[in-house]
């Protein structure tokens, strides 16, 4: 199994730390000068990992100074569907919502 934690130990697995990975992905943007920084995945009640991912993000942001915003948060069962598809759809609608910032195109 790869990046699955499961309660079989006779079944070998590769994981990937994604609290860690996570907080350096993060940590990594801050450093650029970034501080509206965003998570986007679909729900995520039985996804360990995916659950340690957003661990790692609110940690990050906690340790650089940074306000959770909810508005940066979209947790939709849409990027379930199709990630690629869904993704743009849920951000797209953000934007127009202008619940999260918009990008700098000429940047």
């Amino acid at each position: 199994m790869l990046d699955r934690e499961i309660d079989d130990s006779e079944i070998p697995s590769v994981l990937v730390n994604n609290f860690s990975a996570m907080e350096s992905a993060v940590q990594y943007l801050y450093d650029l000068g970034h501080r509206r920084i965003g998570f986007i995945t679909f729900p995520f009640e039985n996804q360990t990992t995916i659950r340690r991912r957003y661990e790692g993000y609110c940690s990050a942001l906690k340790k650089n100074g940074l306000k959770y915003n909810p508005d940066y948060v979209i947790i939709d069962d849409l990027l379930r569907l199709d990630e690629l598809k869904g993704t743009y759809a849920v951000i797209k609608q953000k934007v127009e919502e202008e619940k999260i910032p918009q990008l700098c195109h000429a940047c």
